[in-house]
């Protein structure tokens, strides 16, 4: 009760804050009234879902935008009226189909509600078109190019190689579709392998060329004839459609401005073509002869002509203002509730591979991040005992990872589940252990070109003692029971061993199909069916009943608060994060900015380093539920 007078205190001077900069706000909004008001920001290539609140991060590293703030301002901007437009300028994106998708959703808002939305981008390739067609206008730098060239996937085969290193590798995978380890021990891809990345191959380009048609009013042939010309320069993409001008970064304001003085005359205006120029003199006369009436009558019409266009002008003329210029001076009032806590929605970001609680990602995909067992489950524990917490969404974003580290997450989900709404939505990709996160939840939401499904399990190890041989070298190991050899680098595992593990990855596999069974409503056999380590997408998944709904972030929190009964004003969004931080980590992060290998030579590295990774990983969590497959692009 102490708090009540200082918290209405503190109201107060809001309040008073508030009203003072409002006043200041509508002053200088008088003032600039006779300019179209645009404002810019700058997209990143990468945005997380959200960001911690506070902690050692945002002292050390960079303060990210993040989705979740970008999409409350867009929201900002959709109710205010002295906007006109935004200009987005993005210089690349490093984000999957899905979260374009995501973001190009947000785009659609503004359009929605009346905003003249325009990028601008100074090249730009498949993964950021998808987001460029979201807006009215789109502007490429003049020098710049499309590079349409498409999805692909990519799959090298090191058993060739392994064998003359002699390299022994033992792999079991549950399902013929479950191919994470064919890699090191095939030559080749395999019928169901080359039938499963085909299917998702052709979900994924078919989705990508009919947005992109739809958007820009071609026809599919029209979209797939412009990738087959790419690169397209600046006027070749002018030509086809797919863009609208060009401009320099610091010329949109120019290219604007030049816009709305061609739109706001009519057709048949002779001001068109020369607007500003000297007045026309309609004709010649000799040096020192006086002007005729009647020549002086259409000098005189022609001037009140001109000054009317002017005055129009004046009228249409734009102003840009920075994005957060314009928020820092546009005032906001958040008053802080007198009595009790706000209630509140949580949002987890389950971004990464599956871990437990040793260090490391996933050689396999999953970036640097991790959903690490250790971290998550004392959130989902403490969200489920807070009564201030009324749903929570899990945003997952996961290749899988470890089989274990996924049913202990999984567990977790279900007790919160027993108690609050939870409910799943997958970005990017929701697969193997990540799928299996999601099926602990009341209802699971993907979009159309989300990757998903993967229900399999792989366990396995490999073995250079014969590498050393090569190389004159020898070894000697000291054991009990030849499964002992499991953890050991040097030494393949016998038959009875490789049955026993057999049996185990089988068992697990089982289980899997037993809780994804028990909550979609999917009989095993049918769901066997459907498992097998099959990839879909969302489109697919949903026919196959392993999603409920094709969507997004705006579907999940609409859903989230119709199960919760509660209404966002009353029990706003708050993102929670799971990982912990530490003043080492901190400061890596911030410090370990180094520059990679080039993508060439990553690729040269990657038959070598993975068989390595993966047996290490493999060491640490002896069974792993892990999508087999990567998306790259242009």
């Amino acid at each position: 009760m102490l708090r009540i007078p200082f918290r209405l205190i503190a109201n107060i001077f809001r309040l008073i804050a508030y009203l003072w900069s409002s006043l200041w706000f509508k002053l200088a909004q008088r003032f600039r009234s006779q300019r179209k008001l645009y404002v810019e920001l700058e997209l990143p290539a990468q945005l997380p879902l959200g960001n911690a609140p506070r902690g050692l991060s945002r002292w050390f590293g960079e303060d990210e935008q993040s989705l979740l703030e970008l999409r409350e301002t867009f929201a900002r901007l959709q109710s205010s009226p002295e906007v006109q437009g935004v200009i987005v300028r993005t210089q690349g994106i490093s984000m999957g189909p899905a979260r374009v998708s995501e973001l190009a959703q947000l785009f659609d808002g503004l359009r929605e509600q009346g905003k003249h939305l325009v990028m601008h981008s100074d090249s730009a390739s498949t993964r950021e078109l998808p987001l460029l067609v979201a807006a009215d206008d789109i502007l490429l730098t003049p020098a710049g190019r499309l590079y349409l060239f498409g999805y692909r996937f990519d799959e090298v085969f090191a058993a060739g190689l392994l064998d003359r290193l002699g390299v022994q590798r033992q792999f079991i995978h549950i399902g013929a579709f479950k191919t994470a380890t064919h890699r090191f021990h095939k030559q080749a891809m395999t019928l169901p392998q080359r039938l499963m990345m085909q299917g998702l191959h052709d979900g994924l380009m078919g989705s990508l060329i009919a947005r992109i048609a739809a958007r820009k009013q071609l026809t599919p042939a029209a979209v797939r004839e412009a990738m087959a010309e790419s690169p397209l320069d600046a006027s070749e993409a002018r030509a086809l459609g797919l863009i609208s001008g060009t401009a320099f970064a610091t010329r949109i304001e120019g290219w604007l401005q030049e816009r709305e003085d061609e739109r706001a005359l009519p057709e048949d205006s002779p001001l068109r073509e020369a607007s500003w120029g000297p007045l026309d003199i309609k004709a010649p006369r000799v040096l020192g002869q006086p002007i005729k009436p009647d020549e002086l009558e259409h000098t005189k019409a022609q001037k009140k002509t001109l000054r009317a266009a002017f005055k129009k002008r004046q009228a249409r003329r734009i102003k840009i203002l920075k994005l957060e210029d314009y928020l820092d001076a546009k005032p906001e009032l958040r008053l802080k509730p007198l009595v009790g806590a706000k209630q509140y929605v949580a949002m987890l970001d389950f971004s990464g591979a599956i871990v437990m609680d040793s260090e490391g990602g996933s050689p396999l995909g999953g970036g640097g991040v991790s959903i690490r067992a250790s971290e998550a489950n004392p959130v989902l524990e403490r969200l489920r005992k807070d009564g201030r917490c009324v749903g929570v969404l899990i945003h997952i974003n996961s290749p899988g990872g470890s089989a274990l580290a996924s049913d202990l997450i999984w567990h977790e989900i279900q007790r919160l589940r027993r108690e609050k709404p939870v409910i799943s939505f997958i970005s990017d990709v929701g697969a193997s252990g990540g799928y299996y996160l999601a099926a602990g939840s009341d209802r699971i939401i993907c979009r159309p070109d989300t990757i998903t499904g993967s229900i399999g399990v792989i366990t396995g190890k490999i073995a250079i003692g014969r590498t050393l041989e090569k190389l004159y070298l020898s070894t000697e190991s000291i054991y009990d029971d030849e499964s002992a050899l499991f953890t050991s680098v040097f030494e393949p595992l016998t038959e009875r061993v490789m049955l026993n593990f057999r049996d185990d990855a089988r068992a697990f596999y089982r289980r899997f199909l037993e809780r994804v069974g028990q909550a979609r409503g999917l009989e095993r056999r049918r769901l066997h069916r459907y498992g097998r380590g099959r990839v879909y997408l969302g489109a697919e998944a949903k026919k196959r009943g392993l999603v409920d709904d094709l969507g997004g972030m705006e579907e999940a929190i609409r859903l989230i608060y119709e199960l919760c009964e509660v209404s966002q004003a009353r029990a706003p969004i708050r993102y929670v994060t799971h990982r912990k931080q530490s003043l080492r980590g901190a400061i890596s992060r911030s410090i370990i900015r180094a520059p990679r290998l080039p993508d060439s030579a990553a690729q040269l590295a990657q038959p070598f380093l993975e068989p390595l990774q993966l047996a290490q990983w493999l060491e640490r969590e002896p069974l792993l539920a892990i999508l087999p497959i990567k998306l790259k692009d242009a």
